[in-house]
């Protein structure tokens, strides 16, 4: 009763009430965590991400990728002596090479886009080694993938065209996905989403919405489960 008085009484007032959701622990609750026993961390930045990882998959080895030189210091001082941890300093996009990686103010957003809204205001240019993750995969002995997490900054589509076959075992995917084009050939929201239904993934749940001003969501981190791990 107390809880519909409250929702009545903010609704009236144009507010409401959101359950915080954490999309590691729902990810572990549908796969099971002692299942999973390799994880993907594409963006690692300065390893947070990693160490959650490790909090609810704790028998899972971790591939965490990140291509820029000083978060990847930051990220080998922090956990790169943990064991099941493997660092790459790599860049995942759709093909193996080298690319011009664009450096913002605000590291977390540097991207191998360059930004297409001023208040990411770059601050330099460096060429980093991009890798598709199914050659990474492939020469870390083809391990089974069973969780992928991806914040690439718009360049995601491209990190999944080149995980074709690490996406044949992998049951649950955390991307980073775009509203809004923030960054210049960056995928949007429905391409991603379109991608991941042809290879058996539905939409599970949203989270950590943001909303650009007057123009409705920017972007948000979607968790996408395959269709078996749904039931």
């Amino acid at each position: 009763m107390l809880k519909q008085l409250v929702n009545r009484v903010l609704g009236a007032a144009g507010y409401g009430i959101v359950r915080v959701r954490d999309p590691y622990l729902e990810m572990a609750r549908s796969l099971g965590a002692d299942s999973v026993h390799h994880v993907v961390d594409g963006g690692a930045y300065r390893g947070k991400t990693v160490l959650r990882f490790r909090e609810v998959f704790p028998g899972a080895v971790i591939h965490a990728f990140e291509p820029q030189q000083e978060s990847f210091d930051f990220l080998r001082e922090r956990v790169g002596a943990l064991d099941r941890v493997h660092l790459h300093r790599t860049a995942l996009s759709d093909g193996s090479g080298e690319r011009t990686f664009f450096v913002n103010e605000a590291a977390y957003t540097s991207s191998l886009l360059p930004a297409r809204t001023p208040a990411m205001r770059e601050v330099g240019q460096r060429v980093v080694e991009t890798r598709t993750l199914d050659a990474v995969m492939s020469a870390a002995g083809s391990p089974l993938v069973d969780a992928i997490k991806l914040d690439l900054q718009g360049h995601e589509l491209a990190a999944l065209r080149g995980a074709e076959r690490t996406l044949q075992h992998c049951r649950a995917l955390l991307v980073e996905v775009n509203f809004r084009h923030r960054y210049e050939g960056a995928c949007s929201f429905e391409e991603i989403a379109g991608f991941l239904g042809q290879h058996g993934f539905c939409l599970f749940r949203l989270y950590e919405i943001a909303a650009a001003a007057d123009t409705g969501w920017a972007h948000a981190d979607a968790l996408f489960l395959k269709q078996d791990a749904l039931a």
